[in-house]
């Protein structure tokens, strides 16, 4: 008899202890729409993130899918991200993750969803008026342009002339370009080629404009982009005025298109925001909230405690040549 009671003490136990895992990772079920609000629909960029959010709609039960929850202006447009919000606010969807392109544009879309009691995240960046959500989550834009900045500077041995491509209307861009330009700017060697480029997030147009910086400036040494065009817009300049491996490239993020430049050796690296990561976690931050997960004291609202971290900096990567075919898989 003393065998058999330990015998049975450790049954019993590893019994409850798969109970309780069955049962934690069975998520209640959950009725109704999280939307993501993007702000250029028409760019791949998004598909990561996208990735990221189907991902975690599927552990927690929700039921998301890009083809009908996916949402925003084509061209960054930020009265139309407006519009498109209180629409869908006006449909009564549950919650909200956006990607913001203009501060004052949105700012009372989002302030009405969360009235209405639709919790509203941003990733990539926030908004001015931070009672129009509950937090925002991404790697620091700032950093971005620190950390490129950097690793480009270091590629030109700490001089010569660099062209930047980004988007100057959108913050998100005005914030990594403003960490290259102060990043380089403590390199007296460095100087920046003017105008900045605006890619207006359109292939062709950057093509066209990053061509005319470089037949412009014939002893430029290196090109920046801010966003996802730029990189590979810059790349495809490179090889259409016959400067590869004169000109070094630093692009952003991780399209299909500018990771097939990097292993091609046109581009020599990215500085990549984990997008994945930010809009999975993104998606449990606003399903926590609906269902009252996370709370400091039992009545938060009255409290005016936010329930979830206001800043949650899910940080960036650098993609080089090294380590390219880990991505290209």
């Amino acid at each position: 008899m003393k065998k058999v009671f330990p015998i049975l003490l450790v049954i019993i136990m590893a019994f409850a202890l798969l109970t309780a895992c069955g049962q934690s990772e069975a998520a209640p079920a959950f009725e109704g729409e999280i939307a993501y609000v993007s702000y250029y629909t028409s760019i791949p960029y998004w598909n990561d993130g996208l990735r990221g959010l189907e991902a975690a709609a599927k552990v927690l039960g929700v039921n998301f899918d890009r083809s009908r929850n996916f949402y925003g202006p084509l061209d960054g447009n930020g009265q139309e991200q407006a519009r498109i919000i209180d629409e869908l606010v006006a449909k009564g969807v549950k919650g909200l993750v956006i990607s913001p392109v203009d501060n004052d544009a949105i700012a009372g879309s989002c302030k009405r969803a969360m009235d209405a009691g639709i919790p509203v995240v941003m990733v990539i960046s926030g908004i001015t008026d931070k009672s129009a959500y509950f937090a925002e989550l991404g790697g620091s834009n700032y950093n971005v342009g620190v950390t490129g900045g950097e690793y480009i500077a270091n590629l030109i041995g700490g001089s010569g002339k660099i062209g930047v491509l980004t988007i100057p209307s959108v913050p998100v861009h005005q914030e990594r370009t403003a960490g290259y330009l102060e990043t380089l700017g403590k390199y007296p060697g460095i100087e920046i080629a003017e105008p900045l480029v605006d890619t207006n997030a359109g292939p062709d147009e950057a093509l066209a404009r990053t061509i005319a910086l470089i037949q412009a400036n014939p002893d430029l040494k290196a090109l920046i982009g801010t966003d996802s065009v730029g990189g590979a817009a810059a790349a495809r300049a490179v090889k259409e005025t016959g400067k590869v491996g004169e000109i070094v490239i630093v692009g952003m993020d991780r399209d299909a298109d500018l990771l097939g430049y990097i292993d091609e050796g046109v581009v020599t690296a990215t500085v990549a925001s984990k997008s994945f990561t930010t809009k999975w976690m993104a998606m449990h931050y606003v399903y926590w909230i609906l269902n009252d997960y996370m709370k400091d004291v039992d009545d938060w609202k009255t409290a005016n405690v936010d329930p979830v971290p206001r800043v949650t900096d899910t940080g960036n990567m650098l993609i080089t040549q090294e380590n390219i075919g880990m991505f290209l898989e």
